[in-house]
């Protein structure tokens, strides 16, 4: 699992954000790593920034919204990012509008991206001091025969 480490100087304020990628894989004869995770960091205000996470995807592959369906087996897209002091979140994930389609394989229709998304999530800053904010970044990346387990 990669560690990032993003930081941005905003007057006395700095914030450092390591995030936690979990990517899904499989041990077959070959590794599959079909996605891709970036992430950035960009300043609203000083008060206000915005966690931004690209996640590129191999022709073929996909990766499911943020928008659970509670009757689905399949993982959906989520951030988890625990609770500070420090910080706030406003507001839940935002992503750009998913492809809706019917699945044969599971037999209903889900939402899903393909080649490259970006997610973001806004987080008020509560301190004038450095502070980190941790979280993992989760996905299930499939394609028209596979899907990778967690």
């Amino acid at each position: 699992m990669p560690d990032f480490i993003n930081s941005i100087a905003m007057k006395r304020i700095a914030a450092i954000l390591p995030l936690l990628f979990l990517t899904f894989g499989s041990l077959t004869a070959q590794i599959l790593d079909p996605v891709k995770v970036t992430h950035s960091l960009k300043v609203i205000s000083e008060t206000e920034v915005e966690l931004q996470v690209t996640a590129i995807m191999e022709e073929g592959w996909h990766i499911y919204s943020v928008k659970p369906n509670e009757e689905s087996f399949v993982v959906y897209t989520e951030f988890n990012i625990p609770k500070s002091d420090n910080y706030k979140l406003i507001g839940g994930i935002n992503e750009p509008k998913p492809i809706k389609e019917y699945d044969p394989n599971f037999e209903e229709t889900l939402e899903f991206h393909e080649n490259t998304v970006t997610f973001t999530q806004r987080i008020k800053v509560l301190t004038s001091s450095d502070f980190k904010v941790t979280g993992e970044f989760v996905y299930q990346s499939c394609n028209d025969r596979t899907c990778l387990t967690p």
